[in-house]
């Protein structure tokens, strides 16, 4: 099972962090299109989301597995 480990922005990305194996692109992939729409969608942002403009998904060591612009 894939979980999520935490989150947080770092200047303009928000950064997932999956336990996830880095050669599951399809698992960070899953998870990078549910943020990035979610962020695209929501009218009601919180402020810390006004300014992200990609998310990047990693595994647990750091790994960027995936990432697109919002």
């Amino acid at each position: 099972m894939d979980t999520l480990v935490g989150a947080r922005v770092e200047g303009s990305n928000l950064y997932v962090t999956l336990q996830v194996d880095r050669s599951d692109k399809a698992t960070a992939g899953r998870a990078e299109k549910f943020y990035v729409n979610t962020l695209r969608l929501t009218n009601n942002q919180p402020d810390w989301a006004d300014d992200v403009k990609f998310v990047i998904v990693e595994d647990g060591a750091g790994t960027v597995i995936t990432q697109e612009s919002v």
